[in-house]
């Protein structure tokens, strides 16, 4: 009997350190549970942001492409502009410049001209009036001798 409550003994003790260990796998076991738990969330917060990452860079990719049109936009009316620039410039040195010296010289020039012409005009308009002048000086004689003569054939009736 004593043997069979040593072998009793033993096998409780066997049993103890088994129902130990089945604890201990228990709690490996809950432990990697919750670890698969917590790798699954994880795998879904990273499945969601590698979506919005995705839609961020396609997004990114649309403002580029619109960014690059406009910058092509940009880069055509600079260039335009440079153009009308150089045209401008050359169009400017083309041009014949008056010095302030050349200036006062035509002005001079012009204002000599112009006295002429003036003083032309005068004597032409002096000329016209003198003309004119004795044209109504002979008309007004000869309407004097009209006027006269008239009188003396009205008195001669008489």
């Amino acid at each position: 009997m004593v043997n069979d409550i040593n072998k009793l003994k033993a096998a409780i003790t066997n049993l103890e350190n088994q129902a130990e260990k089945v604890n201990e796998f228990s709690g490996v076991l809950h432990a990697v549970n919750e670890a698969r738990i917590e790798i699954d969330e994880t795998k879904d917060v990273l499945k969601e942001n590698a979506k919005e990452t995705k839609e961020f860079l396609n997004d990114s990719r649309l403002s580029f492409k619109q960014f690059n049109i406009c910058v092509d936009y940009l880069e055509e009316r600079l260039g335009k502009i440079e153009q009308n620039q150089i045209e401008l410039r050359e169009s400017i040195n083309s041009l014949d410049i008056v010095s302030p010296e050349d200036l006062a010289k035509l002005k001079g020039e012009v204002g000599f001209v112009v006295t002429e012409n003036i003083d032309s005009l005068k004597r032409h308009i002096e000329v016209i009036t003198s003309q004119s002048k004795e044209k109504l000086s002979s008309r007004m004689t000869l309407i004097a001798l009209i006027s006269v003569g008239s009188i003396i054939g009205i008195g001669a009736l008489i």
